[in-house]
């Protein structure tokens, strides 16, 4: 009791007065008191709490003594409506009513429950949940370890020694599974039968013992063991297989892995985990490779794959299939392969072969396309190797973009059909339209020739080829036979020859196609005033007409007298550059060449009395003509109309010649009349024309008429200078070239040995004279073109 205030005794705080023995006594448990009173009773704690065991009697004095205790906790903060811990947890201890930890229990170890609800202790966390063994702490490094792939450990014993004092729910290892509900005097831990694997830690039952993916389940009953999917061997014959899915031991699909097909193999692509319990209970995850998929299934280099009809699908649906090696002439894969899916064998082209540097060691196939080559002989035309073809040659085995060689040089081939050769040796023949040299060597047959066989290379033999007949040559070089032997040569032609009667009718007009020539019809050189162009096209043999010349002028009497003259040509003329004005003037058109009577014949005679001017010119004209050769000029008087002609007499020694000028007046033609051919013909050689035109000095064309003669010549124009010996037909023919004073050059000749002479005959004497330039004249001198073959050969400037 204490004594209170008022002197009073009262009960002190943790204490109850007991009327009955009017005396203090202690709150009895799980009750308080504040005490100071005459309290009959104490004051119970609130709900489920309980005052502390070993707090001091003082200290029950208000509600702060009750407590949680063990085993309990308040569902929320203030709360004295106390529960009980639920299953799996424990309160070890007393909590404040006011404090946080009176609000919850604490959580067994993962893997461990209680037996029911309210512990107090860890202790009683002694049962496993289902997934969890015990595991009692060993020496470091000593570890519960999981199937080893590919086959579980069959020494390790997993049972605990209940002696054991500290175990740690540890979750069931791979390959093992763990029904839980056991207390720590069983470890709770089963191997899974036959070395089945579970899909990860933590299996509770049985039924997740089952076959991993990328093995199968050997064997039936306890014999039944898992087994990895077999890799296969080629040499075996024995082929790879996966298996995609975790099996039930007791499905059908279990038992066998899904075959990869005849000859291909299977590799360990796919990660599978594996667990493993270390001595502290973690759980540690490693990983094996295993063949899964289809994906894994692979051939080798120098294979090919297909489908295999006779095969039947796998249970996933893969379509079957198998693997052979390539073999010569075909081509697989550069090296490993993976996966089911159509890869041939490449056959090479028709015709190719293969080179054994691409072989692979391991599987004797062919593994790359550059395996595939041409073999001596053959060439890749197209789509295949076919045989050289004539003409060509191959002698090595080589890629296909090595093809077959041509023969060299050119001009070169093989014999007759002979295909498929394989050395340039093989090249000894000469083509059609080729020859050869002494020295062997390919030509090709000139324009005008033609070879129309091979020949073979030999010294001894001649390699020449054969001139066209009848005159006649080709277009181009390289003729095969006597068909292309289609055009006649230069200057001549098969219609307007000299072979032609010159009493037969006169050629078509010269704006009339010519008449088209027999086939092989020989070819004979143009007659005057004719040409066959050496540019005329394939084919045309005609010799064309010169076209009409210059006109030459005259004036007197107050008019323009004109004469139009007809062309002469020297037989066999090649262009129209060689088309000459018969009858032209000289220097000037009212020049006339004075000459003595001696020298002159008169034709007076043969000009009709009444003719017109023109008319009157052409019967003086035509007289000349009908002189003969010898006629050199004619000159007439249209005052008195008298016609004298200069013919010159035949001597024995012939050293006297005269050369007549033509002027590049007179051989200006005046437009053209021809036909196209022969146009065409002439405007191809434009070009030269120009260049003949170039050397034109003065009023020289650098062209001279020439004529035998008499000493007389040297009486015919008048004096204009005289060159002495020692000058040359040429400086002679130049220097009257230069002068456009000079109409003719009178020359004398030293005599040969046999009393000829020639144009390189020593030069006596020449003589340049000039015409008569008196414009009041009547006279009209008209120099005759000579065309003759012996005269061209003395030469022009």
């Amino acid at each position: 009791m204490v004594l209170a205030q008022d002197g009073s005794c009262v009960n002190a705080p943790g204490q109850f007065f007991n009327t009955s023995s009017n005396t203090a006594q202690p709150c009895p448990p799980n009750s308080f008191s504040p005490g100071v009173l005459r309290q009959p009773a104490c004051i119970p704690c609130p709900g489920s709490s309980v005052t502390h065991p070993g707090s001091p009697q003082v200290s029950r004095s208000s509600w702060a003594a009750c407590f949680v205790p063990p085993g309990w906790r308040a569902p929320a903060a203030g709360s004295t409506d106390l529960v009980r811990c639920p299953r799996g947890t424990f309160r070890p201890s007393f909590a404040p009513l006011s404090s946080s930890a009176a609000l919850r229990c604490n959580r067994c170890p993962a893997g461990s429950t209680t037996q029911g609800m309210g512990s107090t202790s860890m202790q009683q966390c002694s049962v496993l949940l289902p997934g969890f063994f015990w595991l009692a702490r060993r020496r470091r490094g000593n570890v519960i370890a999981p199937l080893p792939p590919p086959q579980p450990d069959a020494t390790r014993n997993l049972s605990i020694d209940a002696s054991q004092t500290q175990q740690l729910p540890t979750p069931c290892p791979s390959g093992h599974y763990c029904p839980g509900g056991v207390g720590s005097d069983n470890s709770g831990i089963t191997r899974c039968p036959n070395g089945l694997w579970t899909q990860g830690a933590g299996a509770a039952d049985i039924s997740q013992c089952m076959v991993p993916p990328g093995h199968f389940l050997a064997g039936s009953g306890e014999a039944a063991a898992v087994q990895r999917c077999p890799a296969g061997d080629l040499r075996l014959g024995t082929a790879g297989a996966y298996q995609p899915d975790w099996r039930a031991p007791g499905n059908q699909t279990a038992a066998a892995c899904f075959s990869c097909g005849a000859n291909i193999l299977a590799g360990a692509l796919h990660p599978l985990a594996v667990t493993s319990i270390q001595d502290d209970g973690t759980v540690k995850t490693d990983k094996t490779r295993v063949a899964r998929t289809a994906a894994a299934c692979y051939i080798l280099q120098g294979m090919g794959m297909q489908l295999d009809p006779s095969g039947s699908p796998a249970p996933d649906g893969t379509p079957a299939f198998s693997a052979a090696v390539c073999n010569a002439n075909n081509h697989g894969v550069p090296g490993p392969s993976y996966g089911l899916r159509v890869q041939p064998c490449t056959p090479c082209l028709p015709g190719m072969v293969t080179d054994d540097k691409f072989k692979s060691s391991v599987t004797g196939g062919y593994f790359d396309p550059a395996a595939c080559l041409v073999p001596p002989g053959f060439g890749l035309i197209g789509d295949a190797a076919v045989p050289c073809p004539k003409g060509t040659w191959n002698n090595r085995t080589a890629p296909a973009a090595v093809g077959c060689r041509p023969c060299s040089p050119a001009g070169l081939t093989t014999r007759g059909n002979l295909t498929g050769a394989t050395s340039p040796a093989a090249c000894s023949w000469v083509l059609p339209g080729w020859g050869y040299s002494t020295a062997l060597a390919p030509f090709r047959c000139p324009r005008g020739t033609y070879s129309d066989a091979e020949r073979r290379l030999a010294a001894d033999a001649p390699g020449d080829c054969t001139p066209c007949p009848g005159n006649r040559t080709t277009p181009a070089e390289g003729a095969s036979s006597t068909a292309e032997c289609t055009s006649c040569q230069p200057g001549t032609g098969t219609s307007n020859t000299i072979l032609d009667d010159p009493s037969a009718p006169q050629p078509p007009p010269l704006d009339t196609a010519q008449p088209p020539a027999s086939p092989g019809a020989s070819c004979s050189p143009c007659r005057s005033g004719f040409f066959g162009s050496r540019l005329r096209a394939d084919g045309d043999t005609a010799c064309y007409p010169c076209g009409l010349q210059s006109l030459q002028l005259f004036y007197y009497g107050g008019d323009i007298n004109v004469y139009q003259p007809a062309a002469v040509t020297q037989p066999g003329a090649r262009s129209a550059e060689a088309c000459l004005p018969e009858f032209s003037v000289i220097s000037e058109p009212n020049w006339w060449l004075p000459s003595s009577a001696s020298a002159m014949l008169n034709a007076s005679a043969a000009v009709p009395a009444a003719a017109p001017r023109l008319q009157a010119l052409e019967a003086c004209l035509q007289a000349c003509r009908q002189a003969g050769c010898g006629c050199q000029f004619a000159s007439y008087d249209y005052s008195s109309r008298a016609c004298l002609l200069r013919v010159a007499a035949a001597v024995a020694d012939s050293r006297y010649r005269v050369a007549y000028k033509l002027t590049g007046d007179s051989l200006a033609p005046s437009g053209s009349t021809q036909p196209a051919a022969a146009a065409a013909a002439a405007a191809a050689e434009s070009t030269t024309t120009q260049a003949a035109a170039a050397t034109v000095k003065g009023m020289g064309s650098g062209l001279f008429s020439w004529w035998d003669d008499n000493s007389e010549a040297a009486r015919i124009g008048l004096p204009l200078a005289v060159l002495g010996a020692g000058s040359s037909v040429t400086s002679c023919l130049a220097a009257c070239t230069d002068d456009s004073d000079c109409a003719l050059v009178f020359f004398e000749f030293e005599l040969g040995a046999g009393g000829g002479v020639s144009s390189s005959s020593s030069v006596v004497r020449c003589e340049l004279r000039q015409g008569d330039s008196s414009y009041s004249n009547s006279v009209r001198t008209m120099l005759r073109t000579q065309v003759s073959d012996e005269h061209a050969a003395w030469g022009n400037h």
